[in-house]
């Protein structure tokens, strides 16, 4: 899975690092590439190629092993370890074992296998690297490819390398999604007498991830009709919709439709429907209430959710009103390729999207943002700055947040008497909320990357959601709204897996959708103005929303690139 499972270990597949940091005591293998007059060369260090002033008497065109000594003027100086160039054919093993003894490394095959890995993929490492690596790597049975990827993304994350941090960052990068490592262990923990209040906590602290999806729009159309409120020519273009789905007949009169929906109601053959529906509805009701006024007050009442929950709902509704509408039926509709809607149809679709949205669900007002706030609360009760709260409580001499925190519930499991599997699932969650701290900010010269996972609950649909942001420093210390790059991935219940790319410049944004599916045509098109109000409520504006299909194995070619490139001038390097 690219968006549940792996987001960031996909990432880190296609990041190509834009700054290389160097510290006294690395090395790395580094090739001349090109001689340049005043003793100036150009130096390729992994992925990065370097202005450095040659010191030295060394070939271009060929590859060295250097070791980064103690700045001078600011500028790292490069040692070279041996005059002669590390050989692109040949005697390569004795090269790395005359690398490992000027490193006062043992010469065993595990060290030799691991500088040669780790020089191969240009990487500057210490001693301290190979001493580190080579153990944890062996205990955990990864002495390949994988592992060194793993070892690769710690380093180039400046993690320090310890059993502890490599398997957090191991369980960020494989294995199950946060959402399910959860309900899982919540659901043992509900089963388990002693352990039940745990699971009540953690269940809690799981709301806020809880996203209402508002309406079905095909229910919003519904009430839509008889809302005397609404414009008249928004009513016409419900019924219009409406029409063209086959729930309302053509030439119909809201009056005789309500009246045929009141006759349906009566009809024994549905009472079944009508229980599932409205299960307090009785026959004397239907009788009381006039059509337009019953018809009124059970859509209001109507809670189907759009997508697989809702529409079970929605069609029993649709067959109540003597319809022949299928679920596929409305998911073409909904797509609405091909479909040309007149002014008043597209005004009621839009109209049906504003109210069916969730922002209207939980009571989003002028400029706040309800989702977002919710979403910062599902941040903090993860416990992403748990060890960071913990230390302000002591210093405050407040009551720690142990019990407000996933994390810190998770932590004071781990004293509890467990099971070997339930053990296994705290031990894996407790990780994978470990690895997210390690990697939640990581700052590249001018430029600051934050990446966050959160486990969410689109109605009845679990998935989790990954953000990746990228942008620069204001003067104050905030992270700048006005400029700067957004990448959400998430799996959705029909879409499935989707990337959704915001570039931000100016608070001015532009807007890529990937997605291995058609466009959704019709369904974007009563999207699209609500995105640009709540935008304009956040004194943001929309340039561009594109769509593009892409085949899921071009997928993982997605990379994350940023939006500015970024210069140095002068000598980075003195060899």
């Amino acid at each position: 899975m690219l968006v549940q499972g792996s987001a960031f270990s996909q990432t880190e597949r296609t990041q190509a690092p834009r700054t290389i940091q160097l510290s006294q005591g690395q090395v790395v293998k580094g090739k001349i590439v090109k001689l340049f007059p005043n003793n100036l060369v150009a130096l390729q260090l992994g992925r990065m190629t370097l202005t450095a002033r040659l010191e030295a008497a060394l070939s271009a065109g060929k590859d060295y092993f250097f070791q980064v000594q103690e700045e001078s003027s600011g500028v790292p100086r490069l040692k070279v370890l041996s005059q002669q160039p590390f050989p692109v054919q040949g005697d390569q093993a004795g090269m790395i074992k005359e690398l490992l003894q000027q490193l006062g490394l043992a010469q065993t095959k595990t060290n030799e296998w691991l500088a040669s890995q780790l020089t191969g993929m240009r990487m500057p490492f210490t001693k301290g690297t190979i001493e580190a690596g080579a153990p944890i790597l062996t205990t955990a049975g990864m002495l390949n490819e994988e592992g060194v990827r793993l070892l690769q993304g710690m380093l180039l994350r400046q993690l320090p390398i310890t059993s502890e941090t490599f398997s957090a960052y191991r369980a960020l990068q494989e294995g199950p999604p946060l959402s399910s490592q959860l309900t899982e262990l919540i659901q043992q923990l509900r089963a388990h007498p002693q352990l039940e209040s745990y699971g009540a906590r953690m269940e809690a602290l799981m709301q806020d991830g809880k996203i209402p999806q508002g309406r079905s729009p095909v229910i919003e159309l519904l009430s839509m009709v008889a809302n005397d409120r609404l414009e008249p020519s928004v009513r016409e273009g419900a019924v219009q919709l409406l029409n063209r789905l086959g729930i309302m007949n053509q030439g119909e009169t809201r009056e005789s439709f309500f009246s045929r929906f009141q006759q349906a109601l009566m009809r024994p053959e549905n009472r079944e429907i009508v229980q599932q529906l409205w299960p307090t509805l009785t026959n004397e009701m239907v009788r009381e209430l006039a059509p337009r006024e019953l018809f009124q007050r059970l859509m209001a009442e109507g809670s189907i959710p759009p997508g697989e929950k809702g529409s079970q709902q929605l069609i029993a509704l649709v067959q109540l009103l003597g319809s022949k509408v299928t679920p596929a039926m409305i998911t073409s509709f909904l797509s609405g390729n091909g479909v040309n809607l007149s002014r008043e149809e597209q005004l009621a679709w839009t109209t049906s999207f504003q109210l069916s949205s969730p922002q209207q669900q939980i009571g989003g007002t002028g400029t706040s943002s309800p989702i977002a706030a919710q979403l910062i609360r599902l941040l903090q009760a993860l416990g992403l700055q748990y060890e960071r709260e913990v230390g302000q409580s002591f210093q405050q001499g407040t009551d720690p947040l142990a019990n407000d925190r996933m994390k810190g519930l998770l932590l004071q499991l781990m004293q509890q008497e467990l099971s070997p599997k339930m053990k296994e699932r705290l031990e894996a969650a407790l990780s994978r909320v470990t690895g997210h701290q390690l990697v939640a900010s990581e700052t590249s010269g001018p430029i600051t990357q934050t990446a966050i996972q959160l486990p969410l609950m689109l109605g009845s649909f679990q998935t989790d959601l990954t953000i990746h942001w990228e942008g620069k420093r204001q003067a104050d210390g905030q992270l700048s709204p006005d400029h700067c790059r957004i990448l959400f991935y998430l799996s959705l219940a029909h879409l499935k897996e989707t990337i959704v790319d915001v570039q931000i410049q100016h608070r001015i944004l532009a807007v890529t959708i990937f997605n291995e599916h058609p466009k959704p045509t019709l369904l974007m098109s009563g999207l699209l103005p609500v995105l640009k109000s709540g935008l304009e409520r956040q004194d943001y504006s929309l340039s561009s929303l594109v769509w593009k299909e892409i085949e899921t194995e071009k997928k993982n070619a997605i990379s994350w690139q940023s939006p500015e490139k970024i210069g140095y001038q002068g000598v980075d390097v003195r060899i």
